[in-house]
């Protein structure tokens, strides 16, 4: 369950620039914590609307549940607080929206269920019909919307659905029955929402559509028949959009189109630029993970569409303040404990004239308000300097530091015990009491004025109540009042009826040893609420459930071991949706606590404390701001008020003191004082001395700590907001006194300056406090109620002024603002070099406006652009620098671009455009020429042997100069060599440049045979003694140019073979060219043999007179 926050006060400072209407807004905004609007379970809402169903001034709520398909609402009482009326419809409901279809002046509601669309009328008493069906044509109806589309003056509606594409309309015949589906377009991939706005203008509303699967916004013309024509897609590239909403972002008289993507984390708006087309914007938001809707809405009441949507990932509900152009704000988070918010609402709940929002959470089973605390800032403007108004609203903000005075006024004379509650349903708290020891419990109306009356008696027979307590018992709408008496061992409650007086029914319980303490809570979540009690006698802490009939039935008791037992308490210590309870035992120090498992059975926690030193009262509240519940305990023997952080894991941290300097704290409470939303704590002590109040710094620290007034001794004390002005006063009660008091919290507050305003034509010089303007106020004076503020302003001064080309200022006169500018006298027209003079630029006004204005004098230029380094016509020789610049104008050299200040290089011919702004143009005309020959080396003689393979002579040409040095030509220009005779020849070679610049030089060269013959030994040189022989018959000479001349080769010397023998001898040929070669040799000199003659197979023969035999052997022939 989540728990009741307190509200935020912020006051109204009212600022007047005296004498002119309309009034000007700006806002700053805040939200309370939420405030939970069902007290019974409604399992997974998924859709929640709001509309005022019963005509009563007031917006109620609807939603749905998804587990149960059923339409609940709850009665806004006007006061802040919603009554349940119980369930429309239970027919397959998924999504809801609201409208008078039938035109009686009640609102209706529509509903989807997947598959089919109904219809429920409000049949004006409270109750609804019976659901009527519309139609089955839809497949997972996704969105609807309600609208007027054919201006007939009746309300029809779309519906976008998402597995058969379809946008379509439903014509509301006017008697809240409507004609067929009208299909709008049936190819909106994946479609998941539909809206209206007047996109074009034209006075009829036009539809808007997003569809995830083709990650398209569309939007279809309304074409004035009941037709529509689909336009340019305003995306297609949204991602997985899933809701769409128009608005206009940027104060332009357009709507423009909001859109969320859940995956994407998108939240984005399209700029309408009044032609039927969008521009996507900066994304509002690319961080709110998982943004489920968004909503286009004046959060801030400054006139201009702000953002705020719900991220379920995030858990958080999300404000994002529109400038007013369309550039928002970091994200402001509204609440950051959703645990997935299905749905939400955006509407005035408290008819404060400013927005709050609904949630409705799937997980934690709850629907939840957000409170909108605008601070409003009125703002006139005054007469000075008259009417002309730069209308912006002040983008201020208010703070406010908290003094606290608490003054005390007489309810009435019955005092003891007492509680608050608004018995009589007129939205203010009255007062409930008895006095000890006596048998009446009255009770007192507040009279919304801070006076009380005391009314006819609750009871004038109960028997010494020690608590009292309030609740409706018995749904009716009626607050009930619960009593114990430890005397007579009796929980005892009386029926409100509801016209001041009650009923007495039959009691809780009559055994309830020594009833003590009472605490009313739903420790069931069936919607009832139950008595939770404390038995000091029998140190027993029991509860008892309502059974829902005005009966109770005793559970379980959770200890019979609790001495003393004093006190108890229900919160959600464990933060798993089911309320616990923390007892507070007297006579043995201790403070338990008891897990409730959901099933209505309870089990016993380790103890929070066992050393409170007589703790005689507990109460619990987040103190630390962490979302868990502390506890909060007094001690009456040891005179502290302390504290026990939850870590959060179902222990609990040491005993913090709070104070120590009580003197028998008795009773407590813990609730936001000084609205800073934060919990401080009130305590009473039990003789009379002290009431005291710690306040928190938000972190759970009390550095502040006030004593307000004495009450008188064992003092009860309870708080509320008795006057309705937004903050927390209390009621005071003692067992001494006859008297019973209220203490209303009265709270200074330090306003912070605004922004200075803007006024055209003025500067701003400070807020004064009379009408007068002498009296400076002071920001750091504390006030108690609205004030009126005036804005003070001197008149500005600014300058007319005529200037030059050259910004010579020729002229220059002051006037104020507003001044009569018609007698102007202009100054005699300039002159310019090179230039005529066409008139001023710029318009003087009938009247000074708020800022300089300057007058230019303009000229005509009619001068053809200079340029200089090159003459027209001009030849130039190669090598020489051309550098060419130009004053004005751009320039083509050969049709190429060509900047000042360049360079032209290359032998060729050229011609310069150049044309300045005014179209005047000077053409040059300019040739670059090479008349210089190339040069090179000269070249010496050449020999070559004869018969060697042609030369290439250009490759003797070397060491080339030109001034150019590009596409140089050598060739041969003549050659008489033949390779194959000797002789002297003459050869001719040539460089030519590009410019045909040429240089022929000359050189000899002489054919030579320098190559001696080669002479080889074919065979060995054998000859016989005596004989004479041929040399060629063994040598071979060959000449590279003779050729064979082996008959030439001769012996060098005179060779005389006397006789056989081997002989050393030199050859030598000589060829024509006169080589010679020579060849060292052996010849061989052989005996020449004397005839033979064989005897009997022996050769015989005589040589040289010897005879030498030797055995010849015939072969015989075969």
């Amino acid at each position: 369950m989540k728990r009741l926050a307190s509200k935020l006060l912020l006051a109204t400072l009212i600022m007047i620039f005296w004498g002119l209407s309309p009034t000007l807004f700006a806002k700053s905004v805040e939200f309370d914590s939420g405030n939970v609007i069902n007290q019974t379970v409604i399992n997974n809402p998924v859709s929640v609307c709001s509309a005022d169903l019963n005509n009563d001034g007031y917006m109620d709520i609807l939603a749905v549940s998804e587990s149960d398909k059923t339409i609940h609402w709850y009665k806004n009482n006007g006061n802040n607080a919603f009554t349940e009326q119980g369930v429309i419809a239970n027919s397959d409901v998924m999504g809801i929206i609201t409208a008078d279809f039938n035109n009686d002046g009640y609102i209706d509601i529509l509903s989807d269920s997947n598959n089919s669309i109904s219809l429920n009328f409000n049949n004006g008493n409270g109750t609804f019909g019976v659901q009527q069906l519309i139609t089955t044509e839809v497949t997972d109806v996704r969105s609807l919307h309600a609208a007027d589309l054919d201006n007939d003056g009746y309300i029809d509606f779309l519906s976008a659905s998402y597995e058969d594409d379809k946008i379509a309309w439903y014509k509301n015949n006017g008697d809240g029955t409507f004609g067929v589906q009208q299909l709008i377009s049936v190819n909106a991939d994946g479609a998941t929402s539909v809206y209206t706005a007047d996109l074009d203008s034209d006075g009829d509303l036009d539809v808007i559509s997003t569809s995830n699967r083709d990650e398209s916004v569309i939007w279809y013309k309304n074409n004035g028949n009941a037709t529509f024509t689909e336009q340019a897609a305003i995306s297609t590239t949204a991602g997985d959009v899933n809701t769409v909403h128009a608005a206009d972002f940027n104060n332009d008289g357009y709507f423009d189109i909001l859109t969320t993507s859940l995956f994407s984390n998108l939240t984005v708006w399209y700029k309408n630029n009044g032609d039927d087309s969008f521009t996507e914007q900066t994304a509002i938001s690319t961080t709110s993970l998982g943004v489920f809707s968004a909503f286009g809405v004046d959060m801030d009441n400054d006139g201009d569409m702000d953002v705020v949507s719900v991220a379920i990932v995030d858990a958080a509900i999300e404000y994002f303040e529109n400038d007013g152009t369309g550039v928002f704000t970091e994200k402001t988070p509204i609440s950051i404990n959703e645990k997935f918010s299905s749905s939400i609402v955006i509407v005035d709940l408290d008819n404060d004239g400013d927005m709050d929002v609904v949630s409705a959470d799937y997980e934690d089973t709850s629907i939840s308000w957000f409170e909108n605390k605008t601070v409003d800032f009125i703002v006139k403007f005054d007469t000075n300097g008259g009417s002309n108004i730069n209308n912006q609203p002040l983008n201020g903000t208010l703070s406010f530091v908290e003094y606290d005075e608490i003054t005390e006024e007489v309810v009435g004379t019955i005092g003891y015990v007492s509680n608050l509650a608004d018995l009589d349903n007129d939205g203010y708290i009255d007062v409930i009491s008895s006095r000890f020891y006596e048998p009446v419990i009255t009770w007192y109306k507040n009279n919304k004025d801070g006076t009380f009356t005391q009314q006819t008696p609750i009871t004038s027979t109960s028997s010494s109540a020690n608590e009292i307590c309030t609740a409706d018992i018995d749904n009716d709408n009626n607050i009930d009042i619960i009593v114990s008496s430890m005397y007579t061992d009796t929980i005892s409650w009386y029926k409100n009826n509801g016209d001041g007086t009650f009923t007495e029914k039959t009691p809780i319980t009559t055994t309830f040893n020594g009833a003590y303490s009472l605490h009313v809570a739903d420790i069931d979540k069936d919607g009832n609420p139950d008595i939770l009690s404390t038995s000091y006698e029998a140190s027993t802490v029991t509860w008892f459930n309502n059974n829902g009939d005005g009966t109770f039935t005793e559970q379980p008791r959770l200890s019979t071991t609790a001495l003393g037992a004093y006190d108890v308490f229900a919160a959600d210590l464990d933060n798993d949706g089911h309320l616990d309870i923390i007892a507070a035992s007297i006579d043995d120090d201790t403070i338990a606590w008891y897990k409730n498992n959901g099933d209505s059975a309870f089990t016993e926690q380790t103890k929070i404390s066992t050393t409170a030193d007589g703790v005689s009262a507990v109460y619990s509240q987040d103190l630390d701001s962490d979302g868990f519940m502390d506890i909060i305990a007094a001690n009456i023997e040891n005179d502290t008020v302390s504290w026990y952080k939850n870590n959060g894991d179902g222990t609990f941290g040491l005993e913090q003191i709070i104070s120590s300097t009580m003197d028998n704290p008795y009773a407590i409470i813990a609730i936001d004082l000084d609205n800073d939303n934060d919990i401080d704590i009130l305590a009473t002590n039990d003789n009379g001395s002290k009431v005291a109040w710690y306040v928190n710094d938000g972190t759970g620290n009390f550095p502040v700590q006030s004593e307000l007034s004495p009450i008188g001794s064992n003092g009860k004390i309870i708080a509320a907001d008795l006057d309705n002005n937004g903050d927390i006063d209390f009621v005071s009660s003692s067992m001494n006194t006859t008297t019973l008091s209220w203490y209303k919290n009265k709270v200074d507050y330090q306003a912070v300056k605004p922004t200075d305003p803007i006024k055209e034509g003025y500067t701003f010089e400070g807020w004064y406090s009379d009408i007068e303007l002498t009296t400076l106020f002071d920001f750091n004076t504390m006030v108690d109620s609205s004030i009126t503020l005036f804005a003070k302003y001197t008149i500005n001064q600014y300058i007319v002024e005529y200037v030059d080309f050259d910004g010579t200022v020729l002229q220059s006169m002051n006037y104020t603002y507003g001044a009569d500018l018609s007698g102007i006298v202009m100054p005699s027209n300039p002159t310019r070099d090179g230039y005529s003079f066409t008139g001023w630029n710029g318009t003087i006004p009938a009247a000074m406006g708020a800022s300089n204005i300057t007058i230019t004098a303009t000229y005509i230029d009619d001068i053809a652009p200079q340029a200089a380094g090159i003459l027209n016509d001009e030849t130039i020789e190669f090598g020489n620098s051309v550098v060419i610049t130009f004053n004005e104008g751009t320039a083509k050299l050969n049709d190429e671009e060509f900047n000042s200040g360049s360079s032209v290089t290359e032998v060729g011919e050229y011609s310069l455009v150049i044309i300045d702004d005014n179209n005047n143009t000077t053409i040059i005309n300019f040739t670059i020429e090479d008349t210089i020959s190339p040069t090179f080396d000269d070249i010496a003689p050449q020999t070559i042997e004869v018969g060697t393979t042609p030369m290439v002579w250009t490759d003797l040409i070397d060491n080339i100069y030109d001034v150019a040095t590009v596409n140089l030509i050598t060739k041969i220009e003549s050659n008489t060599v033949n390779y194959s005779v000797i002789g002297n020849y003459t050869v001719s070679v040539s460089v030519e440049d590009e410019s045909g610049n040429k240089t022929i030089k000359s050189f000899t060269v002489s054919v030579n045979d320098t190559t001696r013959p080669n002479i080889a030994l074919i065979s060995p040189i054998i000859v016989t003694h005596g004989k004479s022989f041929d040399l060629s018959d063994y040598i071979q000479a060959i000449d590279n140019f003779d050729g064979d001349i082996s008959d030439k080769v001769t012996i060098k010397e005179d060779y005389k073979f006397s006789k056989a023998g081997v002989y050393q001898v030199e050859l030598s040929v000589t060829d024509n060219a006169g080589n010679i070669t020579e060849l060292a040799v052996q010849v061989t000199v052989e005996a020449n043999l004397i005839p033979y003659m064989i005897i009997g197979g022996i050769m015989l023969i005589l040589l040289m007179g010897v005879i030498l035999t030797r055995r010849f052997y015939r072969r015989s022939s075969c």
